[in-house]
């Protein structure tokens, strides 16, 4: 992949800059003010803590939660409840966090992410075999400040999903069904495993490696939280996900509620949002069977993950770094318009993002989800360029 270098100097020194203006509202926030009382954080290091002082079988009692967040922040500084709502084992990845005091656990988890996104970098690097591709697109995204700053898990299942594909790119089926099992970290990511198991080649080793990593983490939960954990878990999930505890539709770049919003009723937007599932997996076998190159299969399926997740926020779409570095690995020096549309597309989203975000993130999700369809519309379209060329 080759650049003029008049571009990379332009280019370069706009990424430096950005990178700079980025890091410098990262540390100013971070280390430089009280953001870290309202931050998502919080709700991982209580969790965390109601973990590590084994009371595992409370971890979904909102008693129990709010007397840990008190803790940690009080009332008077932190006027509302967030509770913690992931699966138990995720609170493990926290416990080092709860040795330090707030502050200081807020600060190290900034560092950390920090320096996993860092090590994506290098990884990106090593698959485009251009730096300057790397920097650019990862440095240069808007969603990683709100990634980083919210403490959330977002930057490792980030890696994650990186080293999923590179393992599927090397057809290692297994491993790859054992790393899926971890987007149980943040179980709506689970949506996008009957896409992996449409595109993996062997399909017996996939799932033997997904549903021995699942049984695992699974029996994880239920030694953590106990043989009830299950129905406390779903029951306090059906109590806490709305406006009164941090879930505010509007917010939300799920197509579901994009659809909610159009058509104002909660059956036909699930309906909808079913109907475009199913033809995004048609689609997904449909590139399988042309035998599309893997980038351009897997690009969709991640903007499929978070449109048909049901709880997805700001913070979560860091993840887009991975379609947009594929998409972009495979557009960019192509001398055709399909190809640079695509390219002027991606470059679209990473300088659109930072003007609507918090504003209409619903009516966003419309637009990523015709992206994701054209993407795949390009795949096929590339093939029959390809064959005529």
């Amino acid at each position: 992949m080759s650049f003029p270098h008049s571009f990379k100097a332009l280019v370069y020194i706009y990424t430096s800059v950005f990178s700079f203006l980025l890091l410098l509202n990262i540390f100013s926030v971070g280390f430089r003010t009280s953001f870290y009382k309202t931050s998502d954080f919080v709700s991982y290091l209580m969790g965390a803590r109601i973990v590590k002082d084994g009371a595992g079988k409370y971890l979904y009692n909102q008693a129990v939660q709010s007397f840990y967040q008190n803790r940690i922040v009080s009332y008077a500084d932190r006027p509302f409840f967030l509770p913690y709502k992931t699966l138990p084992f995720t609170a493990l990845l926290y416990i080092p966090f709860t040795f330090l005091s707030i502050i200081d656990s807020y600060r190290l988890s900034i560092l950390f992410n920090l320096s996993l996104l860092a090590v994506f970098v290098f990884l990106v690097k090593r698959y485009s075999k251009s730096l300057f591709l790397a920097l650019l697109a990862t440095f240069s995204f808007y969603f990683i400040v709100p990634s980083i700053l919210q403490g959330q898990p977002s930057v490792l299942l980030l890696m994650v999903f990186w080293i999923l594909f590179v393992l599927l790119k090397g057809n290692k089926s297994l491993l790859a069904g054992i790393l899926c099992a971890l987007f149980m970290i943040k179980f709506q990511y689970l949506v996008c495993a009957p896409f992996i198991f449409i595109i993996v080649k062997n399909k017996f080793r996939f799932s033997l490696g997904f549903l021995f990593s699942v049984t695992c983490l699974m029996l994880l939960n239920f030694l953590i939280s106990g043989p009830h954990f299950l129905s406390n878990y779903i029951f306090f999930l059906s109590k806490t996900e709305n406006r009164m505890y941090g879930s505010w539709p509007l917010d939300m770049y799920s197509i579901q509620y994009g659809f909610m919003r159009l058509l104002g009723s909660v059956k036909g937007s699930i309906l909808l949002s079913l109907v475009a599932y199913l033809g995004a997996v048609i689609l997904v076998i449909k590139q399988v069977k042309k035998k599309v190159a893997l980038e351009l299969i897997f690009a969709p399926i991640m903007i499929f993950t978070l449109l048909f997740g049901y709880h997805v926020l700001g913070q979560d779409l860091i993840l887009l770094l991975v379609p947009n570095i594929l998409i972009l690995t495979k557009t960019i020096g192509k001398k055709n318009l399909n190809a640079n549309l695509l390219t002027a597309l991606t470059a679209f989203f990473y300088v659109i993002f930072p003007l609507t975000d918090g504003i209409i993130n619903n009516w966003m999700s419309y637009l990523l989800l015709a992206f994701a369809f054209y993407v795949q519309a390009y795949s096929f379209s590339n093939l029959v360029e390809e064959e005529r060329g």
